[in-house]
């Protein structure tokens, strides 16, 4: 993949690697061996979530009416846009910097061994941000003209397509448990909304505090006001997010309208 967060973690173990040899040839093995380990721990993860995007299950087939021909209402197939699945891939390269600029500066004694626990905490935050890259990266927004669903389809051992006639009752539930999915059906919707999400910055004593943009969110609410389901705005496809928006007042009879929130 050519996306450029997956290309500063390939060079960042890269470095690692690079940096690991340079400690061995000067007999630093701890130093050596924590190199090796980020490095290799990062690869594996890349690799994982690749794996996952390779793996990652077809579309559901377009909507049919009972005459069987295919119409325009649907499905669009959305996912995430690239800031937002890039984001906790930012911050695992981020992270890995600073864990492999701490392994070549670890200081001695105790603080030497903090240094160390640092790092390997470090790693366990990287595996959690690569966690939630996979997860944004293979979630799927599908809307059609009976609702909208977020799914994430990911098949980790067990191949889809013609295999699937082939599957025992068993393996159907062990494939289900490693999916989720969250629908919202349109019946159920009493508002549609595109919030601006704005954060309080407090500023100095006597400034007082005022409000920052952070997003904005297409948010749908049921009959009692609350939230069922928040997409960040925009999705991509642009062409496919365009007419999600136009088909949502025909799907649901209610116009999006215009609201603020702080968080």
């Amino acid at each position: 993949m050519k996306d450029p967060a997956f290309i500063l973690l390939w060079l960042c173990c890269g470095a690692s690697f690079v940096l690991a040899y340079l400690k061995v040839m000067s007999r630093q093995w701890l130093s050596a061996a924590f190199l090796l380990f980020i490095g290799a721990s990062v690869v594996l993860m890349t690799v994982w979530v690749l794996y996952s995007l390779k793996h990652l299950e077809s579309p559901i087939e377009p909507y049919r009416s009972a005459a069987g021909t295919a119409t325009q209402d649907g499905p669009i197939t959305m996912h995430r846009s690239k800031p937002e699945t890039n984001k906790p891939l930012i911050w695992a390269f981020g992270l890995m910097v600073i864990a492999i600029v701490s392994v070549l500066n670890p200081g001695t004694g105790w603080q030497r061994v903090l240094y160390y626990v640092g790092d390997l905490l470090l790693i366990v935050v990287i595996a959690f941000m690569m966690v939630l890259a996979r997860g944004k990266l293979v979630d799927r927004v599908v809307a059609d003209v009976n609702g909208v669903v977020i799914q994430n389809k990911i098949t980790d051992s067990v191949s889809l397509g013609d295999d699937r006639a082939d599957m025992s009752p068993e393996e159907h539930e062990e494939l289900e448990e490693i999916r989720h999915e969250t629908k919202v059906v349109w019946r159920e919707v009493g508002a549609v909304k595109m919030v601006r999400v704005y954060g309080r910055r407090v500023e100095s004593r006597g400034a007082g505090d005022h409000k920052e943009f952070k997003r904005r969110e297409l948010v749908f609410y049921d009959h009692k006001g609350k939230a069922m389901m928040r997409l960040q705005d925009p999705l991509a496809p642009e062409e496919a997010y365009r007419r999600f928006l136009d088909a949502i007042p025909h799907w649901t009879n209610l116009t999006i309208q215009e609201a603020s929130e702080t968080k």
